[in-house]
């Protein structure tokens, strides 16, 4: 068993916000996002499936199939290879939970070198 607090879990700045990594397991990632008012994500995929479940304020996800607003207690799942931008429209920080599933990476560190990669931790 594993157990991680949002508070102490380390805070990494990357382009999609504010993550911390909560939990690496065999099969999935969790991830607390904050993401600050007007930031854009440009539309992106990922290999396998995710989950944002939006905690607080909300964020816009738009896929070539249109645009979706996703508020406080609203999950969205999102498809592997699925091209889906966000973007925070509001003046306040939303909060919400990622769920990777294959994890994005087993390890804080694998995570920080996948970062590293993409050139988007700070």
């Amino acid at each position: 068993m594993e157990v991680m607090n949002i508070r102490e879990a380390e805070r990494i700045e990357t382009s999609e916000g504010i993550m911390r990594p909560l939990l690496f397991g065999r099969n999935l990632s969790l991830f607390y996002l904050e993401a600050p008012p007007q930031l854009e994500v440009p539309a992106h995929g990922h290999p396998g499936e995710g989950v944002l479940y939006c905690l607080e304020g909300e964020v816009e996800a738009i896929s070539d199939q249109g645009k979706t607003v996703v508020k406080s207690g609203t999950a969205l799942l999102v498809r592997p290879n699925e091209e889906l931008g966000l973007r925070n429209p509001t003046a306040a920080t939303a909060k919400a939970l990622l769920i990777s599933s294959p994890g994005t990476a087993r390890s804080l560190e694998e995570f920080k070198e996948l970062l590293k990669g993409f050139g988007s931790a700070k």
